[in-house]
């Protein structure tokens, strides 16, 4: 039987340089050891046919032009065949030690990556929580049908980083199916765009990361921005920012006055926005979290959609400049 424990698996002897402290490293490998013995204890044959490191560089090797939640055809054959052979929970086992190995790799391959500081900063504090969250998840939350999971996932093989409230995906491109879901208009304003700015790809992809909800405010939501942009400056080649939510719909401002600032901020600074969608999915996002919201859409005075923000390159950087210049020069009292 292959030796699946954790001095095979997870080096963390450059652990101390980038990410934790010596002690929260043997936590890590403590936290991996004991996950291998439970999925022993399952079934002694398990970590034999389906090997932790080869699902590991599975997991490695997907390619990051995939969004964070499209898992690839060999990842779920692999689970789908743990989850037969062992269960549902027992794959949820094997899930969270694979997180806790990609997280151990992270320290080397963050050095050798051009992050601003910051970044690098928000690096340490996702690998701190996904490490402190690993016995308080609820059962389901290690599967990949969880959007914080593909999150976690998506931050521990560096298809994401954070500056905050968002996550953002750093080889993203912009569907070509916007162009056809909104009329005319929609296409014509679309087309512009799309030619200004040279192409569907590369973009950073903005996901708001409900964790973090005590930023999701404007102040925070600037600072998210901010992050962003500076990530821009290290990297020439990406064209701007998209993201899609039920928050940049134009009916915000009458049916939830308080988030106008998500959409404001950016349109009035050369972002264009562009309708997406209007589903199921939308729907339970934008009014699961408000009452007010989920009565008017019940009574029949509000029907979530989606819109995607395009923030061109040099738009967002013009703003950033701006918004540090502001920042300097107000007293330390009132900067956000």
């Amino acid at each position: 039987m292959k030796d699946n424990g954790p001095a095979n698996v997870c080096t963390l002897s450059h652990a101390n340089d980038v990410s934790m402290s010596g002690e929260s490293g043997e936590v890590v490998k403590a936290s991996i050891k004991m996950l291998i013995e439970r999925l022993n204890d399952r079934d002694p044959n398990l970590l034999e046919k389906y090997p932790l490191a080869d699902f590991v560089k599975l997991m490695e090797d997907a390619s990051h032009r995939r969004g964070y939640q499209e898992i690839s055809g060999p990842i779920r054959k692999v689970s789908k065949e743990i989850a037969r052979f062992a269960g549902e929970s027992t794959l949820e086992l094997y899930n969270r030690a694979v997180l806790l190995m990609l997280v151990c790799a992270m320290p080397e391959k963050i050095e050798v990556e051009k992050y601003t500081e910051q970044v690098r900063s928000l690096f340490i504090t996702e690998m701190q929580r996904i490490v402190s969250e690993l016995d308080s998840n609820k059962p389901g939350f290690y599967s990949f049908d969880n959007d914080l999971f593909c999150k976690d996932l998506a931050i521990s093989t560096l298809r994401m980083f954070s500056v905050g409230v968002l996550k953002v995906e750093g080889h993203a491109g912009i569907p070509r199916r916007f162009l056809a879901v909104g009329g005319i208009r929609q296409l014509l304003r679309g087309a512009r765009v799309i030619g200004l700015l040279k192409g569907f790809y590369p973009y950073y992809e903005i996901h708001l990361d409900i964790r973090y909800r005590a930023d999701f405010n404007p102040a925070g939501w600037d600072r998210a921005l901010l992050n962003t942009a500076e990530m821009l400056k290290l990297h020439e080649q990406i064209k701007g920012m998209i993201g899609a939510s039920w928050f940049f719909d134009p009916q915000i401002p009458y049916v939830s006055p308080h988030l106008t600032y998500l959409r404001q901020h950016i349109e009035e600074n050369g972002g264009e926005f562009f309708y997406m969608k209007r589903d199921a999915r939308t729907t339970h996002l934008a009014i699961s979290a408000s009452s007010t919201r989920k009565k008017l859409y019940e009574c029949g005075k509000y029907v979530p959609c989606s819109y995607m923000a395009i923030w061109p390159r040099g738009k967002m950087l013009q703003w950033a400049e701006r918004e540090k210049s502001t920042r300097i020069t107000l007293p330390s009292g009132e900067i956000g």
